[in-house]
């Protein structure tokens, strides 16, 4: 996140596809809590589509 010369703050992230976007907010605060809720969708989405590793149905 980076303070703008008009005051405002953008925050800069990268998608899922690795492409970065950038969004500009008010206060610093809104800033936060919107790359906070951008990075924790990314996130579900990436162990979403994760298939667990040996984790399969186990058979004795």
């Amino acid at each position: 996140m980076s303070k703008t010369p008009a005051g405002t703050y953008r925050a800069n992230w990268r998608d899922s596809a690795n492409r970065q976007k950038a969004k500009t907010f008010r206060t610093k605060k809104e800033a936060n809590a919107y790359l906070a809720e951008v990075e924790g969708a990314i996130n579900r989405a990436r162990t979403s589509t994760r298939t667990p590793g040996g984790c399969g149905s186990a058979s004795s």
